[in-house]
C-alpha cells in the first residue's frame, strides 16, 4: 500500500478558498469539489471534510 500524499497547509488552504469561490459556477457544491478535486490532484471527499470544517470555521459563534 502506498503512502498517502501530504499537503502542505497553504495548498490545502488555497484548494478550499477555490472551491468555495468557484462553486457557484457549478450546478451544486458537489460537482465543484469533483472538478477542482480532479485538477488538484486529490480525492474529492478529502476536499469536502476541509471545505466543511472551513465552513463551520467561518459561521459565527
Amino acid at each position: 500500500m502506498t503512502r498517502p500524499v501530504r499537503y502542505s497547509p497553504e495548498a490545502r488552504d488555497r484548494a478550499v478558498r477555490m472551491v468555495l469561490e468557484h462553486q457557484k459556477e457549478y450546478g451544486s457544491q458537489w460537482e465543484a469539489l469533483f472538478s477542482l478535486a480532479a485538477k488538484i490532484g486529490c480525492t474529492p471527499k478529502t476536499r469536502r471534510t476541509r471545505v466543511r470544517r472551513a465552513e463551520l470555521d467561518r459561521r459565527p459563534r
